[in-house]
């Protein structure tokens, strides 16, 4: 795992890989002082990402996707600020429209957790 050379706009590092089994993994690898609040795993190539529920796969080619895991922090369940994931998935969908102009209007946020365009999904947000 490498570092990335790039600036953050959490001051967090950002880890690469090619390829791995999970993002999720990865960032659970890391030691504790690597562990700060915006540090980012990103990899090439996932081989068994994980979806919400038993046995759900996040599958994809190589090089087509954002891969990636970022580690927030909370003290505790109750300061996790409301809809979190919803909200990190309208972010998500309109960061899409904004370099992609034309999906604008095209894409839709599903409960709990996926981003679709066009009814597909493109993104899940754990």
């Amino acid at each position: 795992m490498t570092i990335l050379p790039i600036s953050s706009p959490f001051q967090a590092p950002v880890f690469h890989l090619e390829s791995t089994t999970s993002t999720m993994e990865e960032a659970r690898k890391l030691p504790d002082d690597r562990l700060v609040p915006g540090t980012v795993v990103v990899v090439d190539e996932q081989t068994h990402g994980k979806g919400r529920g038993e046995g759900r796969r996040w599958v994809s080619e190589r090089g087509m996707n954002l891969l990636c895991t970022v580690i927030l922090s909370y003290s505790s369940i109750e300061t996790i600020p409301r809809a979190l994931t919803l909200k990190i998935g309208l972010a998500v969908a309109l960061a899409i429209e904004e370099q992609f102009p034309e999906l604008a209007g095209l894409g839709t946020v599903k409960w709990p957790n996926d981003i679709l365009i066009r009814g597909k999904k493109v993104c899940g947000i754990l």
